[in-house]
């Protein structure tokens, strides 16, 4: 998957759900949500429901101790 791709980022996706789905992970949820939403970003622009998940993608990350995965939603929010 190169940068840009949000067809190629939603089938990394779904094959972690289908990996966790009979285990979940936190972690691997919040990563699903943060691949949907900077997909969202792509496929459908910077609208405010797609703004409004990358913020709640945000906040988990930032919660959970995980900034090195902040830049790139910091920069789908135009940070």
């Amino acid at each position: 998957m190169s940068v840009g791709d949000a067809k190629g980022a939603l089938e990394y996706v779904s094959r972690l759900e289908a990996y966790t789905r009979a285990e979940p992970l936190s972690w691997a949820d919040l990563f699903a949500a943060r691949g949907h939403a900077l997909a969202a970003v792509l496929r459908d622009g910077p609208n405010e429901a797609v703004r409004s998940d990358l913020i709640r993608v945000r906040t988990a990350l930032e919660t959970a101790g995980m900034a090195a995965f902040l830049p790139t939603v910091d920069a789908a929010l135009g940070r």
